[in-house]
Formats: C-alpha cells, structure tokens, sequence
C-alpha cells in the first residue's frame, strides 16, 4: 500500500493514530457488536499493522485507534485491556517463541496499552488525546 509506504519513511513519527475505523462495512462502527469482539478485531488489525511497520523498519512505536467521528451514541464499556471503545491502543511489542530444536524465532506483536501508558511510551504525545466529545454522524 502506497500510504503505508509512505508512513514508514517518515523517520522521527513514533505514534501513529488512525481516526477512521479499520474495518469496512455498511456501518463503520457497528454499536450492535459486542466489546469483546470488537477489541480482538483491532487487536488483530493493530498486530497485521505493527509487523508490517517493523519490516519496514519504521520507528512507530505506539499505534492509537481514536475516531474523530463515531455513530456510539455513549462509550462502550472498558474491557480488559483499558480499552473503551471506539478508543483502542497498542504499543509496538515482540514475543519469542520455542517450536523445539532450539531455534527461537521472534516477532512483532501489538500489546494493548491503554491511553496513559501509551502516553508516556510516546513522550507524552498529544495525538494520544481522545477528542473532547467526537461528533455524532
């Protein structure tokens, strides 16, 4: 993808906050879907999304779901992971694995985080902050 492309040769971004929603459907932000759900369904995107970054050798460090609009009429409930939808966070992480026969191969995962901790991972960056109230559309 070209803009991905482009992102990644950006050498002094470390967070990156996406204000559209990832998913493509007839309702961007589906209310009828359940929190949990939901939460997995950007924790895959946000883990697809920090592998692709680190190949690139990209410094983005934090990645922050954060809609500047949304059809929630109130907040979802916190899950978890701290997260209250629509807002979702995750820092750039890696896990190591031992399949046996003593070859640990590593990968980059997204760690969900949530918005404070993003914060100070990020240095305290203000793209971080949740708009004041995302219009209604």
């Amino acid at each position: 993808n070209l803009v991905q492309d482009m992102i990644t040769t950006l050498p002094k971004l470390r967070v990156l906050r996406l204000t559209h929603a990832p998913f493509f459907s007839r309702e961007p932000w589906n209310c009828e879907e359940d929190d949990q759900k939901r939460q997995w369904r950007h924790g895959q995107v946000a883990t697809e999304m920090m592998r692709y970054l680190a190949a690139k050798k990209s410094p983005i460090q934090v990645l922050a779901f954060s809609p500047s609009a949304t059809k929630f009429t109130s907040p979802g409930s916190l899950d978890e992971n701290r997260h209250l939808g629509p807002n979702y966070y995750y820092v750039r992480g890696e896990t190591t694995v031992t399949p046996g026969g003593g070859y640990k191969p590593s990968q980059v995962v997204a760690v969900p985080a949530s918005r404070d901790l993003s914060a100070r991972y990020a240095g305290e960056s203000p793209i971080l902050a949740p708009q004041a109230r995302a219009p209604q559309i």
